[in-house]
């Protein structure tokens, strides 16, 4: 758990870094505004309400289907992240100055 928590802090930042080096000079606050926004709205507020309501789905034996569930669910930001470094990097845009 310690080491999944340790990867996420400091890929974070990492990835907000390249998100943002996408992005043209003038919209990077407002892009780095809007990422932060969603960061918080659909990852770290839905999370606790998930877990509880896996949790108390089974009257509350279902703890740890609950953690394994959201301890899985960045499977899914990897692959979107794949998916953009592929495209970028076929349209050449990662090598634009």
């Amino acid at each position: 758990m310690w080491l999944v928590l340790f990867a996420g802090g400091f890929v974070l930042p990492c990835i907000t870094g390249m998100m943002l080096n996408t992005v043209d000079e003038e919209l990077r606050t407002i892009a780095n505004s809007i990422a932060n926004i969603g960061y918080n709205m659909f990852g770290f507020l839905p999370a606790p309400y998930i877990y509880g309501l896996i949790a108390d789905y089974g009257g509350g034996n279902n703890k740890i289907i609950a953690m394994r569930f959201l301890m899985s669910l960045p499977v899914i930001s990897v692959i979107f992240y794949g998916m953009a470094a592929y495209y970028l990097l076929r349209d050449g845009f990662a090598t634009k100055e």
